[in-house]
């Protein structure tokens, strides 16, 4: 079934959803540059693991959050001699760290017979958009951005951080971001709203060659109807929206999804 949004589907930002979402439009984007790069490039996606702290569920506190508290009026335990133990007042998780593992893919174009790389794409992540992913993220970009390749960074996430540029740019929901080797220090920026549909981009490729154009709708079509992400949306609970959503947007979008 196909998505009732002319574009960006915003309840696909679910926890629960957006890794997989993230993870096949990434290899659905592979797939329809592959089709159309020329016989010497190639376009592989690339993966990093990387182990970081997991993200506190309130200020202050971390997961998992659990706290036992003794009954005052529970009588004391007793070892089997008879002596009276003091109870614990409190059971309480250390204040540790917990670390999960945080699967990075992005794709990246070579050109033949150097195999140099000469784009790199990356489909922006919740970790990518906050604490120390977002530290860790304008680190990569400025990497990539200091070498001969093309930048193309995709954002089609509601909210979170996002790299600041030279001069103020308009504002908007989603965006797109390319770096063209030839023309740095600028970028094109293409930014969009939740209501508008995914916009098709250029893809630079090595110079003289022409860019490839990519329709991000078809891509978010392949993704969507192949995965059959009506039907895991519909066993979500009700609105469960991003918080950074106009509510003129909110209310919009919740009649859009009353008939998926």
């Amino acid at each position: 079934m196909k998505s009732p949004f002319p574009g960006m589907d915003p309840y696909l930002a679910h926890p629960g959803l957006l890794p997989g979402f993230h993870n096949l439009f990434i290899a659905n984007l592979q797939e329809v540059l592959s089709a159309q790069l020329p016989d010497r490039y190639d376009a592989d996606v690339e993966e990093q693991i990387r182990i970081v702290e997991a993200p506190r569920v309130e200020a202050g506190t971390y997961r998992p959050d659990v706290s036992v508290l003794r009954d005052p009026g529970a009588p004391n335990r007793k070892s089997a001699g008879g002596i009276a133990l003091l109870e614990p007042t409190t059971v309480a998780p250390i204040a540790e760290p917990i670390l999960e593992e945080v699967h990075e893919t992005r794709i990246e174009i070579y050109c033949w017979p150097e195999k140099e790389l000469v784009t790199a794409i990356e489909l922006l992540s919740p970790w990518n958009k906050t604490g120390d992913g977002f530290s860790e993220f304008q680190r990569k970009r400025r990497a990539v951005l200091l070498t001969p390749a093309n930048w193309v960074e995709i954002d089609l996430l509601l909210g979170g951080e996002r790299a600041p540029f030279g001069t103020p740019v308009p504002a908007s929901d989603y965006r797109v971001v390319i770096a063209r080797a030839d023309n740095r220090p600028n970028a094109e920026i293409y930014g969009w709203n939740v209501r508008d549909p995914l916009p098709s981009i250029p893809i630079p490729l090595r110079t003289p060659d022409e860019p490839i154009v990519i329709s991000l709708g078809d891509v978010f079509a392949m993704t969507y109807e192949r995965s059959r992400f009506d039907k895991k949306l519909r066993r979500l609970p009700p609105n469960p929206l991003p918080a950074s959503l106009r509510p003129e947007d909110r209310a919009w979008a919740v009649e859009l999804a009353a008939g998926r």
